[in-house]
Protein backbone atom coordinates (compact mmCIF):
# COMPACT_ATOMS: atom_id res chain seq x y z
CA UNK A 1 0.00 0.00 0.00
CA UNK A 2 2.94 2.32 0.48
CA UNK A 3 4.25 1.45 -2.66
CA UNK A 4 0.97 2.28 -4.45
CA UNK A 5 1.07 5.94 -2.71
CA UNK A 6 4.54 6.51 -3.66
CA UNK A 7 3.67 6.04 -7.65
CA UNK A 8 0.35 7.22 -7.01
CA UNK A 9 2.51 10.69 -5.83
CA UNK A 10 4.98 10.49 -8.68
CA UNK A 11 2.61 10.23 -11.00
CA UNK A 12 0.79 13.21 -10.02
CA UNK A 13 3.98 15.13 -9.33
CA UNK A 14 4.98 14.07 -13.30
CA UNK A 15 1.44 14.72 -14.50
CA UNK A 16 1.78 18.89 -12.64
CA UNK A 17 5.68 18.85 -14.35
CA UNK A 18 4.19 17.89 -17.60
CA UNK A 19 1.85 20.66 -17.20
CA UNK A 20 4.41 23.60 -16.59
CA UNK A 21 6.49 22.51 -19.36
CA UNK A 22 3.85 22.51 -21.96
CA UNK A 23 3.30 25.21 -24.36
CA UNK A 24 0.77 27.47 -23.73
CA UNK A 25 -2.34 27.23 -26.38
CA UNK A 26 -4.74 30.10 -27.19
CA UNK A 27 -7.75 28.76 -29.07
CA UNK A 28 -9.60 31.59 -31.52
CA UNK A 29 -12.95 31.26 -32.14
CA UNK A 30 -13.88 31.22 -36.08
CA UNK A 31 -16.81 32.51 -37.62
CA UNK A 32 -19.38 30.62 -38.02
CA UNK A 33 -20.29 29.85 -41.73
CA UNK A 34 -23.49 28.79 -42.87
CA UNK A 35 -22.18 26.02 -44.92
CA UNK A 36 -20.35 24.30 -41.63
CA UNK A 37 -23.51 23.31 -40.48
CA UNK A 38 -23.96 25.65 -37.61
CA UNK A 39 -21.07 24.40 -35.72
CA UNK A 40 -18.05 26.47 -34.12
CA UNK A 41 -14.49 26.07 -35.07
CA UNK A 42 -11.28 26.65 -33.17
CA UNK A 43 -8.08 27.09 -34.22
CA UNK A 44 -4.98 27.22 -32.35
CA UNK A 45 -3.07 30.32 -32.15
CA UNK A 46 0.25 30.35 -30.44
CA UNK A 47 0.70 33.21 -27.89
CA UNK A 48 4.33 34.45 -30.06
CA UNK A 49 1.62 35.32 -32.77
CA UNK A 50 -0.47 37.54 -30.68
CA UNK A 51 2.70 39.97 -29.43
CA UNK A 52 4.18 40.73 -32.52
CA UNK A 53 5.79 44.36 -33.07
CA UNK A 54 3.71 46.35 -35.30
CA UNK A 55 6.21 47.04 -38.95
CA UNK A 56 5.62 50.79 -39.70
CA UNK A 57 5.71 51.13 -43.13
CA UNK A 58 8.40 54.05 -43.18
CA UNK A 59 8.33 56.11 -46.44
CA UNK A 60 12.22 55.93 -48.17
CA UNK A 61 13.18 58.62 -49.58
CA UNK A 62 15.84 58.37 -52.71
CA UNK A 63 16.09 62.13 -54.03
CA UNK A 64 16.84 64.44 -51.24
CA UNK A 65 16.22 68.59 -52.36
CA UNK A 66 19.27 70.55 -53.22
CA UNK A 67 19.73 74.16 -52.21
CA UNK A 68 21.28 76.63 -54.54
CA UNK A 69 22.20 80.01 -54.59
CA UNK A 70 19.95 82.69 -56.87
CA UNK A 71 20.24 86.34 -57.19
CA UNK A 72 16.76 87.98 -56.40
CA UNK A 73 14.27 87.22 -58.37
CA UNK A 74 15.42 84.31 -59.71
CA UNK A 75 13.45 81.43 -59.48
CA UNK A 76 14.40 77.85 -58.06
CA UNK A 77 13.12 74.30 -57.21
CA UNK A 78 13.36 72.59 -54.55
CA UNK A 79 11.98 68.42 -55.01
CA UNK A 80 11.63 65.26 -52.95
CA UNK A 81 11.51 61.50 -54.21
CA UNK A 82 10.05 59.13 -51.82
CA UNK A 83 9.28 55.72 -52.68
CA UNK A 84 6.39 53.89 -50.43
CA UNK A 85 6.66 50.17 -48.99
CA UNK A 86 3.82 48.99 -50.77
CA UNK A 87 2.73 49.66 -54.18
CA UNK A 88 -1.02 50.57 -52.34
CA UNK A 89 0.44 53.28 -49.89
CA UNK A 90 -0.38 57.33 -50.29
CA UNK A 91 2.35 59.77 -49.73
CA UNK A 92 1.80 62.78 -48.82
CA UNK A 93 4.08 65.57 -48.72
CA UNK A 94 4.92 68.92 -46.67
CA UNK A 95 7.33 71.82 -46.86
CA UNK A 96 9.29 73.14 -43.87
CA UNK A 97 10.82 76.21 -43.80
CA UNK A 98 13.36 76.91 -40.79
CA UNK A 99 16.09 79.88 -39.95
CA UNK A 100 18.41 76.91 -38.51
CA UNK A 101 19.74 74.00 -40.75
CA UNK A 102 17.15 71.17 -38.71
CA UNK A 103 14.86 69.40 -40.45
CA UNK A 104 13.24 69.78 -36.57
CA UNK A 105 11.00 73.01 -35.57
CA UNK A 106 10.50 74.89 -39.22
CA UNK A 107 6.89 76.65 -39.69
CA UNK A 108 4.90 74.54 -42.38
CA UNK A 109 4.47 76.52 -45.92
CA UNK A 110 0.58 77.01 -46.56
CA UNK A 111 -0.24 75.00 -49.53
CA UNK A 112 3.16 73.61 -50.37
CA UNK A 113 2.06 69.87 -50.16
CA UNK A 114 3.79 68.50 -53.55
CA UNK A 115 7.14 66.61 -54.18
CA UNK A 116 8.09 69.88 -55.96
CA UNK A 117 7.86 73.78 -54.20
CA UNK A 118 9.56 76.93 -55.25
CA UNK A 119 10.60 78.96 -52.73
CA UNK A 120 10.38 82.50 -52.76
CA UNK A 121 13.04 84.61 -53.95
CA UNK A 122 12.22 88.58 -53.74
CA UNK A 123 13.85 88.80 -50.30
CA UNK A 124 17.75 88.60 -50.29
CA UNK A 125 18.85 85.94 -46.99
CA UNK A 126 19.39 82.12 -46.84
CA UNK A 127 16.48 80.42 -45.49
CA UNK A 128 16.55 76.13 -45.08
CA UNK A 129 14.10 74.02 -46.50
CA UNK A 130 13.09 70.27 -45.61
CA UNK A 131 10.31 67.82 -46.64
CA UNK A 132 8.19 65.78 -44.25
CA UNK A 133 6.37 62.69 -45.85
CA UNK A 134 3.66 60.66 -44.17
CA UNK A 135 2.32 57.75 -45.32
CA UNK A 136 -1.05 57.60 -44.63
CA UNK A 137 -1.96 54.07 -44.40
CA UNK A 138 -0.43 53.91 -40.86
CA UNK A 139 1.05 57.68 -40.46
CA UNK A 140 4.47 56.82 -40.28
CA UNK A 141 7.04 59.57 -41.35
CA UNK A 142 10.46 60.59 -43.07
CA UNK A 143 12.00 63.93 -43.21
CA UNK A 144 14.19 65.03 -45.91
CA UNK A 145 17.83 66.67 -45.23
CA UNK A 146 17.73 70.44 -45.49
CA UNK A 147 18.06 72.16 -48.39
CA UNK A 148 19.65 76.26 -48.55
CA UNK A 149 18.25 78.46 -50.52
CA UNK A 150 20.71 81.63 -50.69
CA UNK A 151 19.31 85.03 -52.19
CA UNK A 152 21.63 87.42 -52.88
CA UNK A 153 21.32 91.08 -52.96
CA UNK A 154 21.57 93.35 -55.91
CA UNK A 155 25.48 94.09 -54.73
CA UNK A 156 26.82 90.88 -52.85
CA UNK A 157 27.77 89.14 -56.05
CA UNK A 158 31.34 90.09 -55.44
CA UNK A 159 32.21 91.32 -58.53
CA UNK A 160 32.53 94.83 -59.42
CA UNK A 161 29.34 96.99 -60.34
CA UNK A 162 29.31 100.02 -62.48
CA UNK A 163 26.10 102.46 -62.59
CA UNK A 164 26.36 105.70 -63.91
CA UNK A 165 24.13 108.83 -62.80
CA UNK A 166 24.56 112.47 -64.01
CA UNK A 167 27.65 111.26 -66.02
CA UNK A 168 29.38 110.15 -62.52
CA UNK A 169 29.92 106.58 -62.61
CA UNK A 170 29.64 104.57 -59.36
CA UNK A 171 31.73 101.85 -58.60
CA UNK A 172 30.78 99.76 -56.01
CA UNK A 173 33.23 95.85 -55.25
CA UNK A 174 30.87 93.38 -54.52
CA UNK A 175 29.07 95.82 -52.20
CA UNK A 176 31.69 96.46 -49.89
CA UNK A 177 32.71 100.09 -50.73
CA UNK A 178 31.61 102.59 -53.65
CA UNK A 179 33.94 105.06 -55.01
CA UNK A 180 33.55 108.31 -57.09
CA UNK A 181 34.77 108.68 -60.37
CA UNK A 182 34.67 111.45 -61.70
CA UNK A 183 34.89 110.48 -65.86
CA UNK A 184 36.81 113.57 -66.84
CA UNK A 185 39.94 113.34 -63.93
CA UNK A 186 39.72 109.27 -63.96
CA UNK A 187 40.65 109.80 -60.01
CA UNK A 188 38.93 108.06 -57.19
CA UNK A 189 37.89 109.46 -53.68
CA UNK A 190 35.82 107.91 -51.11
CA UNK A 191 32.46 107.87 -51.37
CA UNK A 192 29.43 105.84 -49.45
CA UNK A 193 29.48 102.19 -48.64
CA UNK A 194 25.89 100.48 -49.78
CA UNK A 195 25.81 97.96 -47.13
Amino acid sequence: MIMKNVKVRLLLLLFAFVLILMPLTVYAEEDIDSEQNGYTEYSSIDEEDTEQPVLLRTPVITAEPQGATVKKGDAVTLSVIAAAPDDDDLLVCQWYANETEANVGGAAIDEATGSVYEPPTEKAGKVFYYCVITNMEDGSITRSQTAAVKVQGLFSGGGAVAIVICGIEIIGFGGFAVYWLASRKKRRTPGYSLL
